[in-house]
């Protein structure tokens, strides 16, 4: 392999490595770091705003962690070229803080939440709906209508059921309905800006 074509791909996954070290060393902290840096309801209020970034990058648990973690890579390895890594930096922000205010503002009674399936939902939903405006195909729109039925789903009828057994602890539905919904609106207005750029 070229050492140019080399830098092209560490260039390309950088940011999904970048965000899947920050989480390893978080969990390294265990049950203290999840303490310190996971999304509770109580302490975002009393200045604690961290916890709204923080908390999807802590886990139950190291496996918690390692599904999260094939999750993000195989989301990367499917849609990782489609933004560059300031976008996706910026979109991944955008998703953290949507979960976190949906759960503020429509979940209030939940105490605490830790991990990054809600973000990974809306890094999905905006790197195919990316990929569909670039003539994707029909692979695009399976994972778009796979991810709006699994969604559908957990609203109507609760968590898949063996997703609870691989998390280890409750799955917060509305965590994969807020990242979604964050994923396309950043998609959509992202596209709308960028055809507004070519027009003029």
């Amino acid at each position: 392999m070229r050492l140019s074509s080399l830098h092209a791909r560490l260039k390309l996954w950088r940011f999904a490595l970048g965000v899947l070290a920050l989480s390893f060393l978080l969990a390294c902290f265990g049950d203290a770091g999840r303490a310190v840096f996971r999304y509770q309801a109580a302490l975002i209020p009393e200045a604690e705003f961290w916890r709204a970034l923080t908390g999807h990058l802590v886990h139950l648990g190291w496996g918690h962690f390692w599904l999260n973690a094939a999750g993000f890579i195989g989301i990367w390895w499917l849609y990782g070229d489609q933004y560059r890594a300031r976008v996706w930096a910026l979109i991944f922000l955008i998703c953290c803080a949507g979960i976190s205010a949906g759960f503020l503002l429509f979940d209030p009674q939940m105490d605490y939440y830790v991990g990054l399936s809600g973000v990974l939902h809306g890094l999905l939903c905006a790197g195919a709906m990316r990929s569909l405006s670039r003539g994707g195909g029909l692979s695009d729109s399976l994972i778009l209508l796979g991810t709006a039925c699994k969604i559908v789903f957990e609203q109507t009828l609760g968590a898949i059921p063996f997703t609870q057994g691989l998390s280890g602890d409750t799955v917060i539905v509305n965590a994969h309905f807020y990242g979604a919904v964050w994923g396309l609106i950043f998609t959509a207005i992202y596209g709308a800006a960028h055809r507004s750029r070519k027009e003029n």
